[in-house]
C-alpha cells in the first residue's frame, strides 16, 4: 500500500484568509519487479479538506472541514460484469457556519454545510456499452461532476464557480449537489472527436429540507423530478484541465414551483453555456495559461436570481516548475 499526502497552499482574497489541507491515501498493487502489474480490482482514496476563514465585517473567524473517503471497484474483476464499475463516498463535514453571520448569496466556501453530519455521498454504478460507447450511470449522483462544469472553474474554492448561482439555488432543496445528493439516472454518449451528449434525470427534491444532514432517498410524483441535457465537445488531455471545452445545457423540473411575487405555478427551468480555452503555453506545464468563461438564465418568475456570469484565468507554476502557483 502507498500513502501519498498533499499539503496545500495559504491563500488570501477579498479579506478572507483561506487554508486547504488536503491529505489523499490510495491503495495499489505494483506488481513484481520488472513485471506488469496487475490489474487493480479495486483502489480507494480518503482526502481531508479544511478552511480557516477570517471575515472583516462583521469580524468573524471560522474553521470547517471535509472528509471524503471514496473506493472504487473494477465490477469485471470482482464479479464478472464487464465494462462495469462501481463507486461508493462517505462524506463527513463539520464546522462554524461563517456564511450565517456574513450573509452572502452565494456562500464563502466551497465545503460549508449548513448542518455539521457524516453521510453517504455520491454511490453508482456505472456501465459502457461496447458497441454504442454509451455510458449510462445509476445511483446517487452529482450534477455539477459533469453539467454546468469546466476543469478549470473547478479548481477554485468560491462555490460560484462549482454551478452557476442560476442553477444551484433552483428546486425546493437544490438540484443534486453538494451536499444534498439524489437518486438519478445519467447517460453519456461520445461521438466524432471530444463531442459528446449527456442527459439526466434526478430527483426532484433531493435529501431532506428538514433534516440537512442526511442522505435519503425518497421518490415522489408529488416532488417531481429534475431533467438535464448538455451537448458539447471536449478535448482530451493527458495532465492537467482539458484545453479545449465549450457546451450548451438545459434543465427543467417536472414540478411547477411557486412564483417569487406570487400567482400560479409556473415552470422552473434554465439554459447555460460553458466554455474554456488554452490561452497560452509556456515551457512544458510551467506558465500554462487557461480561461474560461461560464454564463447561465433561469425563469425569473420562480427564481430570485436569474442570470449569472463568471470567468477566470489558470496560470500553472507562474514562478516555475519548483516555485509556489
Amino acid at each position: 500500500m502507498r500513502w501519498r499526502f498533499r499539503v496545500a497552499r495559504w491563500r488570501h482574497a477579498l479579506g478572507i484568509l483561506i487554508v486547504n489541507m488536503p491529505i489523499g491515501a490510495a491503495a495499489a498493487d505494483p506488481g513484481a519487479s520488472g513485471q506488469q502489474a496487475a490489474p487493480q480490482a479495486w483502489a480507494w482514496s480518503a482526502i481531508y479538506k479544511g478552511d480557516l476563514l477570517a471575515a472583516n465585517s462583521p469580524r468573524s473567524i471560522a474553521a470547517m472541514d471535509n472528509l471524503n473517503i471514496q473506493v472504487d471497484l473494477d465490477a469485471a474483476a470482482l464479479f464478472g460484469w464487464n465494462d462495469t464499475a462501481i463507486h461508493g463516498e462517505l462524506l463527513s463535514n463539520h464546522g462554524s457556519k461563517l456564511n450565517r453571520r456574513v450573509g452572502t448569496t452565494q456562500g464563502i466556501s466551497n465545503i460549508e454545510v449548513t448542518q455539521s453530519s457524516a453521510r453517504l455521498y455520491a454511490t453508482w454504478i456505472e456501465h459502457q456499452f461496447k458497441a454504442t460507447k454509451t455510458r449510462v450511470l445509476v445511483g446517487l449522483y452529482d450534477l455539477n461532476s459533469e453539467f454546468y462544469a469546466t476543469d478549470a472553474s473547478g479548481m477554485l474554492i468560491h462555490p460560484s464557480f462549482g454551478i452557476g448561482v442560476d442553477f444551484s439555488q433552483s428546486g425546493q432543496n437544490g438540484p443534486s449537489l453538494f451536499p444534498n445528493l439524489g437518486l438519478g439516472v445519467r447517460l453519456r454518449q461520445p461521438f466524432g472527436q471530444g463531442g459528446y451528449l449527456q442527459v439526466a434525470v434526478l430527483d426532484g427534491v433531493p435529501g431532506d429540507p428538514d433534516y440537512p444532514g442526511r442522505t435519503v432517498v425518497r421518490l415522489s410524483r408529488s416532488e417531481g423530478a429534475l431533467l438535464a441535457a448538455e451537448v458539447g465537445w471536449q478535448q482530451p488531455s493527458e495532465a492537467g484541465p482539458k484545453p479545449g471545452h465549450w457546451g450548451i445545457g438545459a434543465w427543467q423540473y417536472t414540478r411547477k414551483s411557486d412564483p417569487v411575487a406570487g400567482g400560479a405555478p409556473q415552470r422552473n427551468q434554465g439554459v447555460y453555456v460553458v466554455a474554456q480555452s488554452l490561452l497560452g503555453e509556456g515551457e512544458g506545464a510551467v506558465g500554462r495559461t487557461t480561461v474560461f468563461v461560464r454564463a447561465g438564465a433561469a425563469n425569473r418568475g420562480v427564481n430570485e436570481i436569474d442570470l449569472a456570469l463568471n470567468a477566470g484565468m489558470l496560470i500553472a507554476s507562474p514562478f516555475g516548475a519548483n516555485g509556489p502557483s
